[in-house]
C-alpha cells in the first residue's frame, strides 16, 4: 500500500492503484484518502501544524488526566490503543479528504477504497465463521502492535516547527529516525520501511534500493543520521512516562543540510 501511494508498485497506474486499494483493505484503511494524507506527511515533515501524521502530538496536550492515564497504561503493558488511536485519526483525515471530491477519479477511487475495506470485512462478518473472525481480530492486535513498534520510532522524539514552516526532502533528515534491522528482518518482513530517513530524503526511490542508499545517506549525514539499532527505542520508550514522548517543541532550530 505504502509503496503504491509513491508509485512504485508498477509503472501502470490502474496497477499501482489496485494493489494500493486491496492491502489498504488489508491494512484497514481506505487507500485513496490515505494516499493524500502521506502525500501531505511527506510534504510537510517536520511542521506539526501542517502534518497529519502528526496530529496526536497537537492533541495530546489536551487530553483529560483520566484518559491520558487510561494511555500511559496501555503504553507500559503494550495494549496498542495508541495504534489504534493512530488508525482512528487517519480514518477522520480520510473522512475529510473524502468529503472534499475534486474529479471523477478522485470521486471513482475513493469510493473503491471505501468498499473494498467495507466489502472485505462486512463479508467476513456475515459468511465467516467465529473462529475465522477471532483469528482476524488476534491478527489486527497484533498487527497494531507492529504499527507502534515499526512506525513509531520513525518521527516521535523531535523537535517540530509550527506555522508555515517546510522543508526539502534534502532536509528532513532533522525530523525522521531510521531503525537497522538484520538484513532478513528489514528486506522480507519490513519491506525496508524501517529505512525511514533514506525514505524521507528519497520518497520515490522503490522499497527494495533504500538499504544501498542508507550505505550512501548514513556517512554523508554523519552525526546528523537519526538511527534505532533494532527496537531499541521503541523498548526504551515503553519504560518512559508518555508525557515526554507524546509531546512537541514548537519552532526547532534548522540543523544545517549535511546532504
Amino acid at each position: 500500500m505504502h509503496d503504491a501511494v509513491h508509485g512504485c508498485v508498477s509503472d501502470a497506474k490502474i496497477i499501482n492503484d489496485g494493489v494500493g486499494v486491496i492491502f489498504g483493505a488489508i491494512c484497514f484503511l481506505p487507500y485513496w484518502p490515505w494516499r493524500q494524507i502521506h502525500i501531505e506527511h511527506h510534504q510537510w515533515t517536520g511542521n506539526v501544524d501542517k502534518d497529519p501524521v502528526m496530529k496526536l502530538l497537537k492533541v495530546y496536550p489536551h487530553f483529560g488526566r483520566g484518559y491520558k492515564n487510561f494511555l500511559k497504561f496501555n503504553w507500559r503493558f503494550w495494549v496498542p490503543y495508541m495504534g489504534l488511536l493512530q488508525h482512528t485519526v487517519f480514518w477522520g483525515a480520510s473522512w475529510a479528504r473524502i468529503r472534499e471530491l475534486r474529479g471523477r477519479k478522485d470521486v471513482l477511487m475513493n469510493l473503491a477504497s471505501v468498499v473494498c475495506f467495507v466489502g472485505l470485512y462486512g463479508s467476513m462478518a456475515r459468511w465467516a465463521e467465529v473462529r475465522v473472525m477471532a483469528s482476524v481480530a488476534v491478527g489486527a492486535f497484533f498487527y497494531m502492535i507492529m504499527v507502534e513498534v515499526v512506525n513509531f520510532p520513525h518521527h516521535l522524539g523531535f523537535d517540530q516547527h509550527e506555522g508555515e514552516a517546510k522543508f526539502k526532502f534534502s532536509e528532513q533528515h532533522q525530523f525522521a529516525r531510521s531503525c537497522h534491522y538484520t538484513h532478513f528482518i528489514s528486506h522480507h518482513v519490513l519491506n525496508n520501511f524501517n529505512y525511514h530517513v533514506e525514505h524521507h530524503m528519497f520518497p520515490h526511490v522503490p522499497w527494495y534500493e533504500l538499504r544501498g542508499i542508507r550505505d550512501l545517506v548514513k556517512p554523508a549525514l554523519g552525526e546528523a543520521y537519526h538511527e534505532s539499532h533494532g527496537s531499541t527505542w521503541i523498548l526504551e520508550n515503553r519504560k518512559k512516562d508518555m508525557d515526554k514522548i507524546f509531546i512537541y517543541r514548537g519552532n526547532a532550530p534548522v540543523t544545517k543540510d549535511a546532504a
